[in-house]
């Protein structure tokens, strides 16, 4: 595990895991931003209970992954490819295990997807897929925008 100041913004950790294993110890140090929505209770993949015995270590095993997750996972290189080609902006994969968070409030953390380069600064790209496009009619899901709100506020 490699921890340093992030290179966007000397106020910012980052913290390279090597393995799934020691990210997910890491990530018991906080709240991820794919947490935050379960916390406040708009989220249908996990319980606020699953999480709280995870971060006690008491629950090792990993959330089940649905296949909508499991397709999310297999097309995310391809979709951010894709985005990059198309819009002609750089994007940087910081990697399955890197971890982000604020010096002053390190619980909050964020696990970005990919970030897009704009000059001197990074911007966060999301990539989600989905069989449902009824919760995206009117938008981005709320679970959505608050996993996002969670990580601008820990980048």
């Amino acid at each position: 595990m490699e921890i340093k100041k992030a290179e966007f913004d000397e106020s910012i950790v980052e913290i390279r895991c090597e393995t799934e294993e020691e990210w997910l110890v890491e990530r018991r140090k906080g709240i991820g931003s794919s947490e935050a929505p379960v916390l406040l209770g708009v989220s249908r993949w996990n319980s606020p209970y699953r999480i709280w015995l995870e971060k006690l270590g008491r629950l090792i095993a990993p959330a089940l992954m649905t296949e909508e997750m499991e397709w999310g996972r297999i097309l995310e290189s391809t979709i951010a490819d894709t985005y990059e080609k198309r819009t002609g902006d750089t994007v940087i994969d910081p990697g399955d295990y890197t971890i982000y968070h604020r010096s002053d409030i390190p619980w909050i953390q964020a696990t970005p997807d990919r970030f897009i380069v704009e000059g001197n600064h990074l911007k966060i790209l999301e990539i989600k897929t989905t069989r449902r496009e009824e919760d995206w009619i009117d938008g981005p899901p709320l679970y959505v925008q608050i996993q996002l709100h969670h990580q601008f506020l820990a980048t």
